[in-house]
């Protein structure tokens, strides 16, 4: 029974990594298209280039992070840098006096946010690239007692080539 409930959570999962994947992936082609809207929310009289490179990282991490996001790889890591930049249109939620009906995006911002930490927490999900190669387990600290966590400088390199040969011994037993 377990087993299946864990299936529905993994499930739900990999759905809302999609949405969110499709969502900052909108967000983005929506900014490409019309830039204005990100140059409102960005400009500053102090420091004029400031916006002109806020405005080129915010679209470049929503598109790959969409991307990445959607098709589940790296999903740890592009959740987790997208985080800060979707943390900053929350703060714009919340602090800013834009008006609603101009910046819709805004309005997404909380549940991006929260939906963001919960795929950093849970990982990738059963239907990811991660869990193909082998990477769904890459980030989280396990009883496996890797170099990595032994202290002996494995690092992450080595992290993901034990998780990957750990994968094809279990399709192995299969």
């Amino acid at each position: 029974m377990t087993v299946k409930a864990g299936l529905f959570f993994s499930a739900t999962n990999d759905v809302l990594r999609v949405l969110v994947g499709l969502i900052l992936l909108v967000v983005a082609v929506s900014f490409i298209e019309d830039g204005r809207v990100l140059e409102k929310l960005l400009s500053g009289p102090r420091l004029p280039f400031l916006p002109f490179v806020l405005f080129h990282i915010v679209i470049a991490t929503h598109l790959a992070g969409g991307v990445m996001l959607m098709v589940g790889f790296l999903t740890r890591i592009m959740s987790f840098i997208q985080i800060p930049i979707v943390l900053g249109a929350f703060g714009f939620y919340v602090f800013g006096d834009f008006p609603a009906d101009e910046f819709l995006v805004l309005n997404l911002s909380p549940v991006v946010l929260l939906s963001l930490m919960n795929i950093f927490v849970s990982g990738p999900g059963w239907f990811s690239i991660d869990r193909l190669i082998g990477m769904e387990d890459v980030l989280i600290d396990d009883d496996r007692g890797t170099d990595a966590q032994a202290g002996t400088g494995g690092g992450l390199v080595d992290s993901i080539e034990l998780a990957r040969l750990e994968r094809m011994n279990d399709l192995s037993v299969l």
